[in-house]
């Protein structure tokens, strides 16, 4: 049931890096971070050039940037899953959106199981009913 918002900034994605990006982040939650394949949603979003900046200064043309942040139930993963997956989604931001600073993140973001769900039930309720 993880959650992943893709969101880049210097050039608009076609169609081929988007379902490439969609691909093989799902591919990475499904290998390294052991989540079930048919649960993961990805979300990408193309931002402004100017509505994003890296040490005080806006982005300039021909600058691009890109940010990857992942929701997953809290304490699912192992610290070197992680780790993991943050060095994975970099190498793929970087791949295929190009040369992004280095100041370009991915983030794991661990959400308690009574916080969030899918299909209107909590996962807190899902993993008592397992």
């Amino acid at each position: 049931m993880p959650y992943i918002e893709i969101t880049t900034s210097g050039r608009s994605l076609g169609a081929d890096e988007k379902s490439r990006l969609i691909a093989e982040t799902t591919r990475l939650m499904d290998d390294i971070m052991r989540k079930k394949r048919e649960l993961i949603s990805v979300r990408i979003e193309d931002g402004d050039t100017a509505a994003w900046g890296i040490g005080g200064v806006p982005l300039v043309e021909g600058q691009v940037a890109a940010h990857m942040e992942l929701k997953v139930s809290q304490a699912t993963n192992t610290p070197g899953e992680k780790a993991a997956m943050i060095e994975a989604g970099f190498a793929l931001l970087r791949e295929v959106v190009g040369a992004i600073p280095e100041a370009s993140y991915v983030i794991v973001n661990e959400i308690p199981l009574e916080n969030w769900g899918y299909g209107g039930v909590v996962m807190a309720e899902r993993y008592v009913n397992r």
